[in-house]
């Protein structure tokens, strides 16, 4: 099942100001134990906390400034079968 994002805003928290995003999704979409059961492997964003009001459900998770894939793979201008094949299998282990 795909998760769909309502909202996401970038946080600051602690006395070191780390930064953090949190993601609101319906409530609805997903069980957020199912994303911390994953959130420990490489190259899958690390979830930190969970909290949720009567609508929505909040993760806060790491922020990552890289963009998104998409915008990524239509900028360049060769995609190789290889590099096709790297991103399934990160797709996958989601």
């Amino acid at each position: 099942m795909c998760t769909q994002i309502v909202a996401y805003q970038i946080c600051y928290y602690g006395t070191n100001n780390c930064a953090f995003t949190i993601l609101a999704i319906g409530k609805r979409k997903r069980d957020p134990t199912e994303e911390k059961r994953y959130s420990h492997y490489a190259n899958i964003v690390k979830l930190y906390d969970v909290y949720e009001d009567n609508l929505s459900i909040y993760l806060v998770v790491e922020l990552c400034l890289g963009g998104e894939l998409l915008s990524t793979i239509i900028s360049l201008k060769y995609f190789s079968e290889r590099e096709a094949a790297v991103v399934l299998r990160l797709a996958n282990a989601i």
